[in-house]
């Protein structure tokens, strides 16, 4: 039972990085991006489904709390910084939006704050992720480490490289719902951005032995089969994402940037399991009792349609490209007013 809680959580991680990881990236492009009408634009569309996208990660917390409560207790003491860095980037970026969306211009302190809340979210995120591996220092139930434990070289890499694997996820769907000179530009900064996460990915791929305790391994078991098949879809997204910018078949690098995402999580899930929290906390270790597991099986499992369908919805309903051209003056406008039906097309 425990893992399928760590299944559910892992679900969970995907959705949260598929959804939000555009949301994100479209912020993070934001300061690149100095025409008004296009930053408005860049709002909007954000606007549309972004707090339906960020409620896959209270789900996830909720999984890892419930499921694996001394995990979550050592890494959370350890992960301070990282994660008040995160709550405050996705606050920071939720007040944003919804002081643009209050407005009839084009505010441009609050779309800065938009744009460089996304950027320091995102770098968090990939620095918690690169702080996790990298290990955490415990006695017991007790994190024994320092504040800034989690701060080096390798947590720096990997919050970089989420910065620019989100920047491309953020570029390939401002591709698919734009048009004309905003669809242009997404297209040029998506190819450099898929690039550079190229890269960086790769980077942190290869110096992961001399940065961790973890290891590559070898053999036919399920957990390498998973290891080298999500490490290949990570490469061959990326790649394909950067050939398809710009092409015909918006969707396309959209879909290449989210088989990377996927390709990420599945590897570095296969290379933790059965550890949870490097160097030693296993799965088992840290599970809850089997009372507890069920409940969360069972409460998270009656949601988990409840919050695909929200996302359906809210994806569904302004489905096709943004039209700048149509009569109401704000994201809310769009979701309340009569015109909402043109969005899509």
């Amino acid at each position: 039972m425990a893992n399928g809680c760590l299944a559910l959580a892992l679900f969970c991680l995907l959705m949260y990085v598929t959804l939000d990881g555009y949301d994100l990236g479209i912020g993070i492009l934001m300061p690149s991006v100095r025409d008004g009408a296009h930053r408005r634009e860049m709002v909007e569309i954000v606007a549309t489904a972004w707090d339906a996208n960020e409620s896959w990660i209270v789900l996830l917390g909720i999984v890892l709390f419930g499921a694996f409560p001394l995990a979550y207790g050592v890494l959370l003491p350890a992960m301070y910084i990282p994660f008040l860095v995160i709550l405050f980037g996705l606050f920071l970026r939720a007040a944003a939006i919804e002081f643009v969306s209050a407005s009839t211009g084009v505010p441009r302190l609050p779309c800065g704050v938009f744009g460089w809340s996304s950027v320091v979210t995102a770098f968090g995120q990939g620095m918690l992720v690169g702080g996790l591996l990298t290990g955490v220092s415990h006695s017991g139930i007790r994190f024994t480490g320092g504040t800034f434990d989690f701060f080096g070289w390798f947590p720096v890499l990997t919050g970089t490289a989420t910065v620019a694997l989100y920047a491309a996820a953020g570029a390939a769907y401002l591709q698919h719902k734009s048009e004309g000179a905003l669809r242009a530009r997404a297209a040029t900064r998506g190819r450099i951005a898929a690039v550079v996460a190229f890269g960086l990915l790769t980077a942190t791929a290869a110096t992961l032995t001399a940065a961790t305790p973890l290891h590559w391994v070898s053999g036919t078991g399920m957990g390498t089969v998973l290891l080298y098949t999500g490490t290949g879809a990570g490469i061959a997204g990326l790649m394909a994402a950067a050939i398809l910018f710009g092409r015909q078949g918006d969707a396309l690098p959209l879909v290449a940037v989210v088989l990377t995402q996927a390709g990420v999580i599945v590897a570095v899930g296969a290379l933790l399991y059965p550890l949870l929290v490097p160097p030693d906390i296993t799965v088992a270790a840290a599970e809850s009792p089997y009372s507890s597991l069920r409940f969360v099986l069972i409460g998270v499992g009656v949601n988990l349609p409840l919050l695909l369908f929200y996302n359906w919805f809210a994806h569904r309903v302004f489905r096709g490209r943004y039209r700048p051209d149509l009569p109401a003056q704000s994201p809310s406008g769009h979701a309340l007013g009569p015109a909402s039906t043109a969005v899509a097309r």
